[in-house]
């Protein structure tokens, strides 16, 4: 899957005939919006397999959904071991603080690097990245966002290995809905706003749809 998702992102490139960047997603390895408490081997080996993989077809990596600062110095540890920049994501509660109980600058100072592109809020409401900016500009590195639209403002942990039982894990919508009253004007608002806060990494993440982003891709004019 992680190669054909490479091939065929070379493939949209190569048709678009534009200058664009691809970025290789490197996801919490286990189950999503919580902590991976699993021994520390088992989850760089997770990371490490996937990145070698999607590596032939890479400009970047992309941290996502990364919930605490134990997965984020693994998951730099193997990035970094393969020589290609990284953008970062955190996951952020509607305390401000990550599903680790980290707040986002204890996070930086643990674990930044040189080879850092930038950070964004993964995965997060559009409400708790407003509520979470300010804090992310005083940090003095390139930010962003990739704005979830789940019904449920905060999202509940999704399993990996979900059974037919699991309905968050077989299919998160039936559990935590999606806002279909979020227009693409409002993400476009949205989106202008915290770039007028300095925001310069702007995307959509689960339950955003192709006409939001098509929205925001105004924006870089």
């Amino acid at each position: 899957a992680n190669e054909k998702a490479g091939e065929l992102a070379l493939k949209a490139k190569k048709i678009s005939k534009k200058d664009i960047l691809i970025a290789g997603s490197l996801p919490a390895q286990n189950d999503t919006y919580v902590l991976d408490e699993r021994d520390e081997k088992i989850i760089e080996k997770g990371f490490y397999d996937q990145a070698v993989l999607l590596k032939p077809f890479v400009d970047f990596y992309y941290l996502d959904v990364l919930c605490g600062s134990k997965e984020c110095e693994i998951a730099l540890n193997v990035t970094e071991k393969l020589n290609l920049p990284v953008l970062v994501g955190l996951h952020i509660k509607k305390n401000g603080k990550l599903p680790s109980d980290e707040s986002i600058d204890q996070v930086i100072k643990k674990c930044k690097n040189k080879n850092w592109l930038g950070l964004i809020l993964a995965c997060v409401s559009p409400e708790i990245i407003e509520n979470s900016i300010d804090e992310v500009k005083n940090l003095n590195i390139p930010f962003g966002y990739k704005a979830n639209l789940w019904k449920s403002e905060e999202p509940v942990p999704v399993h990996k290995f979900a059974t037919p039982e699991d309905k968050i894990g077989s299919n998160p919508i039936e559990t935590m809905g999606s806002r279909n009253d979020y227009t693409g004007k409002k993400f476009f608002e949205f989106s202008k706003k915290m770039m007028n806060k300095g925001a310069t990494i702007l995307g959509g993440c689960c339950e955003t749809k192709p006409f939001h982003i098509n929205e925001i891709a105004k924006l870089k004019n």
